[in-house]
This record gives structure tokens, C-alpha cells and sequence, in this order.
């Protein structure tokens, strides 16, 4: 009897030998294999960010992420991980003796939360407006054990202080930038990440006012100029929602690519060009696509049996 604690999840390989002579799995003739899924989320290594910890709008969206992890820092990143042993509750209510929103508008919040499947989950969620000024909300969000005796984590995962605006402040482009796909800003001068050659390729701008707020009015997909090096034809700039404008097209050669963003008066998107000199500049990978295509794959033989060119 072999017992073990696993702390990193995923597939793990277990190697059996007897007198060194190695123990395959019969049904595939390959060392045993079996798969580590991830802990209970723990209060402790889970993480909140987004655009709501800048402020929010007041009678507009505001959006939260929270990337939970277990007791050794591993993703929850299935669908249905959480749910069952755990769930996640969140409270809103005016913060002090500031004037603001009466109570029950407060306590009548309601959010859309999504798995993104990769241990993030997005909340969605509209602070009432309130048109004699800003204020001050307090959200609590803690992790609830479902299932009685459950050594799974339970309490307050954490305590935002989001302030609250009237309306949005003038638009700024260095204030905006690109989103990664967990839905975190992406620095320019850093790398976007890594994309398949051959599929439609989207990368979304969130577009900030000067305090750094996500803007909840539509601007229009000219507000955005995109420079793609290499080029592709297939380039487009489309407006996704209040204040989000995506980048779409579809990479055909492998290796790296340069990005360039800016407003449609020149001023670099996320950074400001003052301040450094990759201000609205972006990189990313475009990887192969497998398994290749038999039209586009091609091989020689030489006459003495070799491979040729």
C-alpha cells in the first residue's frame, strides 16, 4: 500500500518497479498515470482584482475578479469546482455616515457571477447611482462551507472600500489598455500571451477615464487605432460594449508580433508616452497550429533515402 499527499494538481505519472523491472498499465502499455484535481479554495492564497478596486460608476457596471486557489496555490480552474463544498457570497452596504444611497438600494444589489473555468471567477455588478455626488460603498466577500463538518474554508476572503463616482471623469487614453484573458491589464512592453496561427484572434481595450475608472459610455471602435507588425489583412477594430473595444483578426505566420495602440489622436493606449518609450506597445506569440495541414505539409525523400529539402 503506497500513501502520498499531492500538492501540485494535474496529471501525475507513478512509476512501479519490482526488482527493477517497471510496472506498466496493462490497457496502454505506459508507466500509470492519475489525475490530481485541486483542494477546497483557502481563504488564504485566493486573490480579488479588477477594474472594480479603481472605482466604480454609479447606476453602471463594475466588474470584480477573483482567482481562487487551494491550500497549495492551485487554480480551481474546472467548472463545478466550486459550487458543491463551497460557494461564494457577497454583501454591499454605504460605508460610514456619508451621504449615499439609501440602504435598501444597497442591499438590493444583485451580480452575475461567471467560472471562466481557469480559477477565476467574474462578478458583474451595478452600485446604485446617486446624482447629489460620490460615496463610499463597502463590499464584503467571504467563501461559505455548504456541507455541514466540512474542513473546507469558510469566512471572509476580503473587505473592498470601492468608491463610488457620479459620472465618469474625461476619457484618457493612458489610462486604458489591453485586458489578458483572465480579465487583468496588461503592461506595455510585456507580452499579451501566446495564440494559435490560423484562428481568430481578439484582444479587448478597456478604455479608463483620467482616474482610472472603467468608462461606461459607448465612444464608437474609431476611437482605437491598431498597427499590427507583421500585418494581416483581415485586421478589425470592433466596439464591444460601453467603454470596451476589441482588436480581431487572424495570424497566419508563427513567431512574434508587435502591437501598437493609440487613440485617434496619436496618444499611445496604456502608458503615456512621456513616461516610457513602450507606451502603447504590446507583443505577443502566435504559435503553430497542430496537427499541420496535409495541403500545406510537403516531404522529399532524396535519392539515397534521406530526407531532402
Amino acid at each position: 500500500r503506497l500513501s502520498f499527499t499531492p500538492t501540485l494538481a494535474g496529471k501525475l505519472r507513478l512509476t512501479f518497479a519490482v526488482q527493477n523491472d517497471v510496472l506498466l498499465d496493462s490497457s496502454t502499455g505506459l508507466p500509470f498515470q492519475a489525475l490530481v484535481s485541486p483542494g477546497p479554495a483557502a481563504l488564504d492564497t485566493s486573490t480579488l482584482y479588477g477594474s472594480a478596486l479603481d472605482g466604480c460608476v454609479g447606476g453602471a457596471g463594475c466588474t470584480l475578479f477573483i482567482r481562487l486557489a487551494d491550500q497549495y496555490g492551485n487554480a480551481l480552474n474546472r467548472p463545478g469546482l466550486l459550487g458543491v463544498e463551497q460557494s461564494l457570497s457577497l454583501s454591499y452596504e454605504l460605508e460610514g455616515s456619508g451621504a449615499g444611497p439609501p440602504a435598501v438600494a444597497m442591499a438590493s444589489i444583485q451580480q452575475i457571477v461567471t467560472d471562466l473555468a481557469t480559477g477565476v471567477q467574474r462578478v458583474e455588478f451595478t452600485p446604485p447611482s446617486f446624482q447629489a455626488g460620490d460615496y463610499l460603498m463597502k463590499m464584503s466577500v467571504r467563501l461559505v462551507s455548504n456541507i455541514p463538518g466540512s474542513t473546507a474554508d469558510s469566512g471572509l476572503l476580503d473587505e473592498l472600500l470601492i468608491l463610488v463616482y457620479r459620472t465618469n471623469a474625461p476619457l484618457q487614453a493612458s489610462s486604458s489598455g489591453l485586458l489578458n484573458r483572465e480579465g487583468r491589464p496588461v503592461s506595455p512592453g510585456t507580452s499579451i500571451g501566446s495564440f494559435p496561427s490560423g484562428s481568430v484572434t481578439v484582444l479587448q481595450v478597456q478604455l479608463r477615464d483620467r482616474n482610472g475608472v472603467d468608462f461606461v459610455d459607448f465612444v464608437g471602435a474609431e476611437f482605437l487605432r491598431a498597427d499590427l507588425q507583421p500585418q494581416v489583412e483581415d485586421l478589425i477594430i470592433v466596439e464591444d460594449g460601453p467603454g470596451l473595444i476589441s482588436v480581431r483578426f487572424t495570424p497566419s505566420i508563427s513567431g512574434t508580433y508587435s502591437l501598437t495602440l493609440t487613440d485617434s489622436d496619436g496618444a499611445p493606449v496604456g502608458g503615456s508616452s512621456g513616461s516610457s518609450g513602450s507606451a502603447g506597445q504590446y507583443e505577443l506569440t502566435v504559435a503553430p497550429a497542430f496537427p499541420s495541414s496535409p495541403a500545406m505539409s510537403r516531404l522529399e525523400l532524396a535519392s539515397d533515402g534521406r530526407l531532402g529539402e
